[in-house]
């Protein structure tokens, strides 16, 4: 043993001396304190780096999940909101989630909107009746002339006496008939086939986020049947939500991407 390690081993062995004695408790206690502390520090700059590495992960995986998107002045947006909602994802902060996401649906939503004047296209062509069919004659969707007219399929008209209401400058547009205007157009390329079975399921899924949404910005107090139902279906499944939003995220986006023109 050379002498640098003969050295080490008996200042160790003085220590182990000093600490055994009654008398100098206090030197055993600061050794001990010494290294919690230095161990604590360690580990707090382990987590440090482990988030860290977390955080970067999430920003490149929101990157990659719009990196094809068509609409470019909005993507700066859409993927700060997707990090947000991602982070609130693994703090299990199920509103605050909700929320991200729906800014994101909300934000491609009203561009569609706004920018293709889907209130003034509806409003010309609310006649049109809204689902198509096979026709064999023909070899081609055509119409089909049973169903609702687009301008009642998407303020959900569906009542028999409301089979004369009519889209003018007037008509109040909220977000949901936005939404409805833009799955018709953008989603399903203005081709809903057959029946409104598989629009009214992706509905149903904006819908339910939405009302998240508004649980948070107008509380519970006086709220609908209708939303108090959503809300005692959603939240004690909260767990299972995270995946069917997440499932709805994508199938949108890519859906809206692709029909893009």
């Amino acid at each position: 043993m050379d002498e640098k390690n003969k050295n080490l081993q008996n200042l160790l062995k003085l220590v182990k001396e000093l600490s055994s004695k009654d008398d100098l408790e206090w030197f055993k206690n600061d050794l001990k304190n010494h290294y919690k502390i230095s161990e604590t520090n360690r580990l707090s700059k382990i987590e440090d780096i482990y988030e860290y590495c977390i955080k970067d992960i999430i920003e490149q995986q929101a990157k990659l999940f719009y990196s094809n998107f068509k609409i470019d002045e909005l993507k700066f947006k859409l993927i700060e909101d997707f990090i947000k909602m991602e982070q609130f994802k693994r703090e299990d902060r199920f509103e605050e989630f909700c929320i991200s996401m729906y800014q994101q649906i909300e934000n491609i939503t009203t561009y569609l909107f706004e920018k293709f004047k889907l209130e003034k296209i509806i409003e010309e062509s609310q006649d049109i009746p809204s689902i198509m069919r096979y026709d064999k004659k023909e070899g081609k969707l055509i119409h089909d002339d049973r169903s609702l007219t687009l301008g009642r399929f998407i303020f959900m008209k569906w009542k028999k006496e409301e089979k004369d209401f009519r889209l003018n400058n007037s008509t109040k547009w909220y977000y949901n008939n936005k939404f409805r205007a833009v799955l018709y157009y953008f989603y399903y390329d203005q081709q809903i086939k057959h029946n409104s079975n598989s629009y009214n399921e992706i509905y149903k899924l904006g819908d339910n986020l939405y009302q998240m949404r508004n649980k948070v910005h107008r509380g519970t107090n006086n709220i609908s049947n209708y939303s108090k139902k959503i809300y005692d279906t959603i939240i004690p499944n909260h767990n299972k939500y995270y995946f069917k939003f997440l499932g709805f995220l994508e199938d949108f986006v890519s859906k809206i991407n692709e029909n893009l023109k």
